[in-house]
């Protein structure tokens, strides 16, 4: 993640369905003393043959251990079923098809972070059924750089 630049992420879900939504959670040390930012956060989603795009506001939150993350919650939100064997179904799916089935389960995200530290730090991305908090959530360690040529310089010559 750089500085006022678009961060992707999708996630899709590996149970049953919901009709619940979930919350997205930002935190992190560079969070904590104000020099990550996040404002807002889009959710594409493909319905059809078109992508549905919503744009949303995150909400600045004091946590009660201390600190303080972004977050967003999304009740009502529709999370399809995706109930798979694991890599024997990717292995006998190999057509078109299959593939626009796994991304009408997905929902993708674009993420832009207003970032004004010297040098990288990490937040936590996490994203969280209602229905199932505890072990139906994701998260991720992101790194932050202030550096602009971050992503030049790490695919140079690849």
């Amino acid at each position: 993640m750089v500085d006022s630049v678009s961060y992707l992420f999708s996630i899709e879900s590996k149970g049953k369905a919901s009709d619940k939504g979930f919350m997205i959670s930002i935190s992190g040390d560079a969070v904590n003393d104000g020099t990550a930012k996040f404002e807002s956060i889009e959710l594409h989603r493909l319905k059809g043959v078109k992508f549905e795009i919503k744009k949303y506001s995150l909400k600045k939150v004091e946590k009660k251990e201390g600190g303080i993350s972004y977050q967003l919650t999304l009740g009502n939100f529709d999370i399809p079923e995706n109930e798979s064997d694991g890599i024997w179904d990717i292995l006998r799916k190999d057509d078109r098809n299959s593939e626009m089935d796994k991304i009408k389960k997905e929902i993708q995200f674009k993420l832009s972070v207003s970032y004004s530290g010297n040098s990288e730090s990490e937040v936590l991305i996490g994203v969280f059924p209602l229905e199932n908090i505890i072990s139906g959530g994701a998260t991720k360690w992101v790194k932050i750089s202030p550096d602009k040529d971050y992503f030049k310089k790490i695919y140079k010559g690849k």
